[in-house]
């Protein structure tokens, strides 16, 4: 009975971080898709165009928006997965450093996604007018600022700590400890689009090391 309780508890844990995975992939396109509205295909255009912009794209903001939610709910399992594979290694500190600075990154996606979608939500489902163009010029801007500051420095805490601890105990491959060293390195670099697609790679790497 013991035995099959700890073999069904294993496939929920791989279930969990492949469908986490998946979600988190999400991530690395919702910032390229963010920081192309922040970066540039605004900036110049007037206020009739930006508003009309935001009208064709509100549909898109608000899917967007969820799976931002879906990919950082998804990423809770995950990080209890890693955290309870190289638990061996952690100190209570460390424990508590991993756990806190999972959920933080997690609360940052989620604030994110809020910000980010807010004004396509209100605008679809309220039957509120067109929002002034500076406040939709400005609200991507705030969106990815929380993911790629908050947000990866967070992550960055957490990918650092479980890389450190399941490297200690040999609870996780050299590789994926390597990965993880790099990724929350890069993560430093997260203001740049390329180096927070780091994030879904580690997540993928998670889902097949955590499957064993």
């Amino acid at each position: 009975m013991s035995d099959t309780r700890n073999l069904t508890l294993k496939l929920n844990i791989v279930a969990d971080a492949s469908g986490a995975s998946k979600a988190i992939a999400s991530l690395g396109d919702q910032a390229k898709r963010a920081a192309e509205m922040a970066g540039g295909k605004l900036k110049d255009k007037s206020p009739e165009q930006v508003i009309a912009a935001f009208r064709d794209g509100k549909g898109l903001a608000i899917l967007s928006a969820w799976l931002l939610v879906l990919a950082g709910l998804a990423f809770v399992p995950l990080a209890w997965a890693a955290t309870r594979r190289v638990s061996a290694g952690l100190s209570t500190l460390g424990e508590y450093g991993a756990r806190a600075s999972a959920q933080l990154f997690v609360a940052m996606v989620l604030v994110a996604a809020a910000v980010g979608g807010t004004l396509a939500v209100t605008v679809v489902f309220e039957p509120e007018n067109n929002p002034p163009a500076d406040l939709v010029r400005f609200l991507p801007l705030l969106s990815d600022s929380v993911i790629r500051i908050g947000g990866a420095l967070a992550v960055a805490v957490f990918l650092t700590v479980i890389s450190r601890a399941g490297q200690k105990v040999s609870a996780v491959p050299a590789w994926f400890s390597g990965l993880g060293y790099v990724a929350a390195v890069a993560m430093l670099g997260a203001v740049f689009v390329l180096p927070i697609a780091l994030l879904p790679i580690w997540a993928l790497a998670a889902a097949y090391v955590l499957r064993k």
